[in-house]
C-alpha cells in the first residue's frame, strides 16, 4: 500500500497509469522556495463507476468518480479504509501538530530537503544552517514547539538542534536518518526544549556545618528519579535529586531536566553548572520513518560539570517518532535518552567533569580524579543512575561530595501496528512504549 497522497486527475491522465518520480532532494545551495513539489500521481488507474466513491483496501486507493465514469478524486491512504464508510484513515499527529501535517502536503512553499555534511537548527529563530549556508525551511511555533515541515526529510550527515523549545520535524512523504540527529545535552547546556523549572530538576548547593563543606548536587529525574548528590565529610545532608516526571504519552513533549549544581564557597558562583536536561525531538511522517544503516538520535543528558561539590548529570530527553511504517534496523542504529552522569568534586585545576549519557551501551561513567569524592554514573533503560560519593577529607575541595547521576528519558513509537522493534543489530537506549497510530477519516 502507498502511503498517501490527494489529487485531482484528468481522466487522460489516469487511463495512461501515469507514475512520475518522487522530487529530488534539495541541494543546501538550491533555492528551496524553487524546488518541484510532491509528485501525487497513482500507480495505475482505477475502475470508476459513474456517480461512485468507493475506498478499495485491497490498493488502499479512494476514488471518487464523476457522472461519466471519470475520476475525479483519488486518496492513496495512509493507513488503509476506514471499516464502516467509504473513506481514508489518514494520521493523526500528537501534540496537535496534525495541520501541519496537511500543510507539508499542500503548500508548495514546502519541499524534500536533505541534510549532509554538518547542519544546526536553532528553535528560538528557526535559523537552519547546512555547512555555512542559511536555508529557509517553512517552520512556525505551535503549542511549545518549533515545527519543521518538509515534502520528504533525509539525514545523512550531522544535524545538531539547539534552542529552548522542542522541535518537531513533520513530513508527508518519507523519512529516512542514517546520519545523527542530535537533541542531546552538551555537559552543562541544554537540550532544545530541556526543563528549566520543576521538581524534576536537581539542586545542590547544601551546606551541612562548615563554610567549606558542601553537598554534591543532585541528578535530574524523568523516567526515573535521579540520584542523590553525595554528601560533605562528616555531613548528613544529601544534593537533593530530581524528581521522575515520566509522560509515557510524550504530549506535552518536553525534554529532560537538569542536575544540581556543584559549588565551593570560594566561588559563589557556580563554574559552571549541573549537567543540562537532554532535548525532545518529534517525527512525523504520512508515509514511513526509517533510522538505519548506522543512523542515530541522541537526546541524553549532559554531564555535571561544578567546581567544588560535584555537580549533578542531567536527565535524557524525548523522542517521539509517528508514521505508519517506523524501522529502526542495523547494527549501530541506535536511539538514546540516556542520563548524564555526575561530576566529581573537584578544584578548577582538577579533572573530574561528568560524562554525557551518549549513545553507546554503557552508562554514562562519573567524574573521577585521584583525590576528591566521584560523581555517579548516569541512568539507563536497564540501569539506574548511582549516587555521588562522600567527600573524602575533614577541609577544602577534599570535603565536598561527588554529584549523582541523571535518570534515563523516553521514546515513544506509534506506527499502525503498535509493536515498534529494534531489529539487526539497532537498539532503543531508552524507557520506550508502542502505541497504535492516531487516525482520522479523509476526506
Amino acid at each position: 500500500m502507498r502511503t498517501r497522497y490527494l489529487m485531482t486527475l484528468g481522466a487522460a491522465a489516469l487511463a495512461a497509469g501515469c507514475s512520475l518520480p518522487p522530487p529530488a532532494d534539495v541541494d543546501y545551495d538550491a533555492d528551496l522556495r524553487d524546488a518541484t513539489p510532491i509528485d501525487a500521481a497513482v500507480d495505475a488507474a482505477p475502475v470508476c463507476v459513474p456517480d461512485s466513491i468507493v475506498c478499495d483496501e485491497g490498493t488502499g486507493l479512494y476514488v471518487d468518480c464523476d457522472s461519466e465514469g471519470a475520476p475525479e478524486v483519488v486518496i492513496d491512504c495512509p493507513l488503509g479504509c476506514a471499516p464502516d464508510v467509504e473513506k481514508c484513515l489518514d494520521v493523526v499527529a500528537s501534540n496537535g501538530l496534525t495541520g501541519y501535517l496537511d500543510q507539508a502536503r499542500d503548500d508548495a512553499d514546502v519541499v524534500s530537503v536533505s541534510f549532509t555534511g554538518a547542519s544546526t537548527m536553532n528553535t528560538d529563530t528557526g535559523v537552519v544552517m547546512i555547512g555555512a549556508n542559511e536555508v529557509e525551511i517553512p517552520n512556525t511555533t505551535a503549542n511549545g514547539i518549533r515545527v519543521f515541515m518538509f515534502k520528504f526529510l533525509t539525514i545523512s550527515g550531522t544535524l545538531k538542534v539547539t534552542g529552548s523549545l522542542p522541535v518537531a520535524f513533520v513530513a508527508d512523504g518519507e523519512v529516512s536518518i542514517t546520519g545523527v540527529l542530535d537533541v542531546s545535552a552538551d555537559l552543562h547546556l541544554d537540550g532544545p526544549g530541556a526543563q528549566t523549572s520543576g521538581a524534576c530538576l536537581g539542586t545542590g548547593v547544601v551546606l551541612v556545618g562548615e563554610d567549606d563543606k558542601t553537598s554534591g548536587g543532585g541528578g535530574g529525574g524523568h523516567a526515573d528519579p535521579g540520584q542523590l548528590g553525595g554528601p560533605a565529610n562528616g555531613g548528613l545532608q544529601e544534593g537533593t535529586a530530581g524528581a521522575a516526571a515520566s509522560d509515557p504519552d510524550l504530549d506535552p513533549l518536553r525534554g529532560g531536566c537538569r542536575g544540581g549544581i556543584g559549588q565551593y564557597l570560594v566561588f559563589p558562583t557556580p563554574l559552571p553548572s549541573g549537567g543540562g536536561g537532554g532535548g525532545a525531538a518529534q517525527i512525523v511522517s504520512r508515509r514511513s520513518i526509517s533510522v538505519s544503516a548506522g543512523g542515530q538520535i541522541d537526546a541524553s543528558g549532559g554531564g555535571g560539570n561544578g567546581v567544588g561539590a560535584g555537580a549533578g548529570g542531567g536527565s535524557g530527553g524525548s523522542v517521539l517518532l509517528e508514521s505508519p511504517n517506523i524501522t529502526i534496523d542495523g547494527n549501530g542504529t541506535v536511539i538514546s535518552t540516556k542520563g548524564g552522569s555526575g561530576s566529581a568534586a573537584r578544584s578548577s585545576a582538577q579533572p573530574g567533569a561528568g560524562s554525557d549519557g551518549g549513545t553507546n551501551e554503557q552508562p554514562a561513567p562519573g567524574g573521577a580524579n585521584s583525590s576528591y569524592a566521584s560523581g555517579g554514573a548516569g541512568g539507563t533503560d536497564s540501569a539506574q543512575p548511582m549516587g555521588g560519593g562522600t567527600g573524602t577529607g575533614s577541609t577544602g575541595f577534599a570535603a565536598n561530595g561527588g554529584g549523582g547521576g541523571g535518570s534515563v528519558g523516553e521514546a515513544r513509537l506509534n506506527d499502525a501496528t503498535g509493536a515498534v522493534t529494534a531489529t539487526n543489530g539497532a537498539a532503543i537506549r531508552s524507557r520506550y512504549a508502542n502505541a497504535a497510530i492516531g487516525s482520522r477519516l479523509a476526506p
